[in-house]
C-alpha cells in the first residue's frame, strides 16, 4: 500500500511539475534515461520477467530531460504492469530514431493490450482501462500532457491480448 501511495503522489507531483515549469532544453542520453527508468521500476511485480529490446539510432537529441524521463517511465511502467501472464517471453521493445528535426520513439509490448472501445479514453485523467492492477489511472494522462507541452504527438495501436504500441514524435529543440 505504501508503494502504491508513493507512486500516486509521484504521479501527482509529476503532473504539477509538467504544468508549472518551463521547458529546460538539454542533450538527452536515451540509454541512460531508459536504464534509469527500468532501475526505478524494479520494485514492480514481474519487472524482472520483462525482456528489454532497445535500439537507438545515432544522432544528438535535445529536449526537456524531466519530461522525457516521465514519458519513458510511465510507458515502461505500463508495459510491466499490464504484461500478459500467459505469454512467454514478455517483452518491451523501445526504438528511438533520431533525426535533425525530431525523434520518433516507439514503445511496444506484448501485454494484455487495450480493448478498442477503451482506446479513445486512455489519455483521460484517472481513467483505468483494466482492473488487473491497482494503478492510479493518471500515467497516460501525464504522458499526453508532457507530449503536448513539448509540442509533439502521440498515438496508440493496441489489440486485446496482443499488446500495445505507443508512437511518439518529439521535436529536436536544437536540430
Amino acid at each position: 500500500r505504501i508503494m502504491k501511495l508513493d507512486g500516486f503522489i509521484r504521479d501527482i507531483l509529476s503532473h504539477s511539475k509538467n504544468l508549472n515549469t518551463e521547458i529546460t532544453v538539454s542533450k538527452i542520453n536515451f540509454p541512460e534515461v531508459i536504464e534509469n527508468c527500468f532501475a526505478e521500476l524494479a520494485y514492480l511485480e514481474n519487472s524482472s520477467r520483462i525482456e528489454r529490446n532497445v535500439k537507438i539510432s545515432d544522432g544528438e537529441f535535445f529536449n526537456d530531460q524531466i519530461r522525457i524521463y516521465e514519458i519513458f517511465r510511465n510507458l515502461i511502467s505500463n508495459s510491466i504492469k499490464y504484461m500478459n501472464p500467459y505469454v512467454e517471453p514478455n517483452y518491451v521493445n523501445i526504438r528511438v530514431d533520431i533525426g535533425r528535426k525530431n525523434a520518433k520513439i516507439t514503445i511496444e509490448d506484448n501485454g494484455i493490450g487495450i480493448p478498442e472501445e477503451m482506446q479513445p479514453r486512455i489519455f483521460e485523467m484517472f481513467f483505468k482501462g483494466s482492473d488487473k492492477t491497482d494503478s492510479s489511472g493518471i500515467g497516460l494522462y501525464i504522458v499526453q500532457q508532457a507530449v503536448k507541452k513539448l509540442k509533439g504527438s502521440i498515438k496508440v495501436e493496441s489489440e486485446s491480448n496482443k499488446g500495445s504500441k505507443f508512437i511518439l514524435v518529439l521535436p529536436n529543440l536544437e536540430g
